[in-house]
């Protein structure tokens, strides 16, 4: 990187900091970043637990498909449902914002593109939950 190796002067930070934050990622470079990811483990969990009970929903969180600017778990087309798979603890460490305002943000931006959004946390990826929760669906 030719950035390697040299010292920037507090103000030159500051002058740069400001222009990254004017520089909006296109929704190519979100999928790029996302290209490599792995499904987590509690993606996978879920994605075992979807495949037993023939739901209809693909894994989208490799940038596969991003609505809004955002990149959703998995989605069922046809009903246009975005899911998203959590762990709490994760959403409330990394974020400047509460966990209830990623989870409202998300959900506004998914509705505006004519997206409903499902929220599974840790503790709810079980069966009987998923079932519920995604309830109406007719197995493949």
């Amino acid at each position: 990187h030719h950035f390697f190796g040299k010292t920037f002067t507090d103000e030159h930070k500051r002058k740069l900091s400001i222009s990254r934050r004017k520089h909006k990622l296109t929704s190519e470079h979100i999928k790029n970043s996302l290209r490599r990811k792995e499904m987590s483990s509690l993606e996978v969990k879920f994605k075992e637990i979807i495949d037993k009970i023939g739901l209809n929903l693909i894994f989208v969180g490799n940038g596969k498909i991003i609505i809004g600017r955002k990149c959703p778990d998995f989605i069922d087309e046809d009903r246009k449902i975005c899911v998203e798979v959590f762990c709490k603890q994760h959403k409330q460490k990394f974020r400047n914002k509460s966990f209830e305002q990623w989870k409202n943000e998300r959900e506004d931006i998914f509705r505006e593109n004519g997206w409903t959004t499902v929220f599974f946390d840790e503790t709810e990826i079980k069966e009987p939950i998923i079932l519920t929760k995604l309830g109406g669906i007719e197995h493949s």
